[in-house]
């Protein structure tokens, strides 16, 4: 049972896979001359952005983003069997509690179609590592019941993907953008379905210069829209009467929003770095950093 418990500690902790990289960075620029002809073709209307004396980015952009989350997540619900024998229900005979730490590398690629619209796409790695307590109720051969617990550790690796939009808006030295993404993530031969999830993050602060470099210090606020049913198999190699294990599994965050607090700060016009740390005072500690490179 116990190997059945550990794997099972990677399985319950797939939502948090969908943080790896889900929010764009939108970088602020040194304005352009307002009376200079903008000489990109994208974003569109960007000439009538900077003749406004707003700042407009370079149009292209790219970045390798390293991001670790800790989180606990809720088991909804879970079903299991033997061999081929179709799943059943074990909620009523054991419960968990656990939580989840997920680092991940990512790569994203965007784009300014508008001065207000980015679009992104990411792809990425995971490194998925858990801890699980299962506690089991189980009939004692007296007609009652005797309380078991086992505490397991496990984990996975695993590759993710996915797109997401940015609207940006600014006026002097307030700004504000939302973002909405959708994230893929693969999670091995013996996962019949692949993870997927969105995310909604909106942030506002200020933007301006610290040591005459563009700069933007936000404060933000997340919703994580990952609860998932999450079904396959777990072979079990050695076993003589227990070949394999079916599952399915409902889960997601315990608190599915958060808070966030971050900055953007740029070394040139190309290249600027941002920091993010998200937190809700109970179970979720959130951390990004990204070093972005833009180019016409």
């Amino acid at each position: 049972m116990r190997w059945v418990i550990s794997f099972l500690t990677g399985l319950l902790t797939v939502s948090s896979m969908a943080t790896t990289h889900q929010f764009a960075e939108t970088q602020a620029e040194p304005r352009l001359n307002e009376t200079e002809e903008y000489p990109y073709l994208l974003p569109f209307l960007g000439q009538k952005a900077i003749d406004a004396g707003e700042e407009i980015p370079l149009p292209f952009g790219v970045s390798v983003a390293y991001y670790a989350v800790s989180r606990d997540i809720d088991v909804a619900s879970v079903s299991a069997s033997i061999n081929d024998n179709p799943v059943q229900s074990v909620d009523g005979v054991v419960s968990f509690d656990v939580g989840t730490r997920v680092d991940s590398g990512t790569l994203r690629a965007d784009m300014w179609i508008f001065p207000f619209l980015n679009v992104y796409g990411i792809y990425g790695t995971i490194d998925n590592s858990s801890r699980i307590k299962a506690n089991f109720e189980l009939p004692d051969g007296s007609g009652g019941t005797t309380n078991y617990t086992l505490n397991a550790d496990g984990g996975f690796n695993g590759t993710t993907a996915g797109f997401g939009v940015v609207l940006a808006a600014g006026y002097n030295d307030f700004f504000m953008t939302v973002d909405a993404n959708k994230v893929y993530s693969e999670l091995g031969s013996a996962f019949k379905t692949k993870f997927e999830g969105q995310i909604y993050n909106a942030r506002a602060g200020w933007k301006g210069k610290i040591n005459n470099h563009n700069t933007r210090i936000w404060l933000g606020a997340t919703y994580w829209d990952t609860e998932r049913k999450m079904s396959g198999e777990i072979a079990n190699p050695d076993g003589v009467i227990i070949k394999k294990v079916n599952f399915e599994v409902v889960q997601k965050p315990v608190n599915p929003g958060n808070m966030s607090i971050g900055f953007n700060y740029e070394f040139t016009r190309h290249l600027n770095v941002v920091a993010d740390y998200g937190f809700n005072f109970k179970d979720t500690n959130i951390f990004l950093l990204s070093l972005n490179y833009r180019f016409p």
